[in-house]
């Protein structure tokens, strides 16, 4: 009687041991898959930002070279250097685009 009260007891805890694992693995695969579509999301929202980075640059960069030779003869000069070092980050943040 001990002894098939002893198996039971045995083949229980193997199975429990066995369901155990599979939950494991089941929850493992269930949150790499989670990390996997936060940092696609990540990437959409930074190719997103990208793009429309590139595009304020060169529509700014054509605007420029259409009336930036008035839009700098009206202003004081730390407001054409201000503009300048914006025009020069958008120029950087555009060709960065590109080389992606």
């Amino acid at each position: 009687v001990y002894v098939h009260e002893g198996r039971e007891a045995l083949v229980q805890s193997l199975v429990g041991v066995e369901y155990f694992e599979l939950y494991s693995l089941y929850f493992k695969n269930k949150m790499e898959l989670k990390e996997n579509e936060l940092v696609e999301r990540k990437f959409g929202i930074l190719q997103t930002f990208i793009t429309k980075s590139k595009s304020v640059s060169e529509n700014l960069k054509k605007e420029v070279k259409k009336r930036g030779v008035k839009i700098m003869c009206l202003m004081s000069c730390k407001e054409s250097e201000e503009l300048r070092m914006m025009y020069n980050c958008l120029l950087y943040t555009s060709d960065a685009a590109d080389d992606l």
